[in-house]
């Protein structure tokens, strides 16, 4: 990543350290009823305008990179990231974590269940959580169907064709962009070759073989509105 831009970046956000939350609460990363959307071409409300700048500005950095926000460590990997970034609008997405069982993930979909905030909208609103399914083996049975809520991000826009564009850590690329559809969940791209799903899973070793199941839309669980929970996230 250039210098400069590396500066602004962490300008925004103050210095690189080498601290992390603590692994308990960061580590990697119900029926719910479907409802249907009218707010995907709305104007963003400020507070939706200042997440998705706040998160357009930890784009390119490293897997794992170190960062202080405001008053608190964080290590960018899967939660780390989206942590972060709602934690820069004085959201604390961590703040219940020690309530519940499991890694950053399943204790992240804990608090957004609990505050009744999860959905599964075809067009959600930008800020709202993603939270996926088997992206990776994560209790290592050898198995890519048994591994719940293992990876996160955040909606940051979404087409009129349902094509949803989200921010999260990659294992192997860092903090970036990629795309969901959840009306085309099995297609990769579209017949202009517009993608529609980006890749999720992570093969079961260096250079294996996709799992039969891998892009996003296939693996999505739920969507979770953290910004309707931000009095309670204080």
């Amino acid at each position: 990543m250039p210098g400069k831009r590396r500066s602004r970046v962490l300008g925004a956000f103050a210095a690189l350290l080498a601290l992390s939350l603590p692994s308990t609460l960061l580590s990697t990363c119900a029926s719910i009823p479907v409802r249907q959307a009218a707010h995907a071409s709305k104007p963003l409300s400020k507070e939706q305008a200042r997440l998705v700048a706040s998160a357009r500005s930890l784009l390119g950095l490293p897997p794992n990179a170190k960062l202080i926000v405001k008053d608190r460590a964080f290590t960018l990997d899967c939660i780390g990231t989206v942590s972060a970034i709602f934690y820069s609008q004085d959201i604390d997405l961590t703040k219940d974590f020690a309530k519940y069982p499991g890694d950053g993930v399943n204790r992240l979909y804990s608090t957004l269940r609990d505050g009744g905030v999860l959905h599964h909208d075809s067009y959600p609103r930008v800020g709202d959580v993603v939270i996926w399914d088997n992206s990776w083996d994560a209790n290592a049975d050898g198995k890519r169907g048994d591994d719940p809520r293992t990876h996160a991000g955040i909606v940051l826009a979404v087409d009129g064709d349902g094509t949803i564009h989200y921010i999260h850590e990659s294992v192997y690329q860092g903090v970036i962009i990629e795309v969901m559809n959840l009306l085309h969940p099995d297609e990769a791209s579209d017949g202009s070759g517009k993608r529609l799903n980006s890749g999720m899973a992570v093969p079961s070793r260096a250079g294996g073989p996709k799992p039969e199941r891998w892009l996003s839309g296939q693996l999505f669980d739920a969507f979770g509105d953290a910004l309707r929970m931000k009095d309670r996230l204080r």
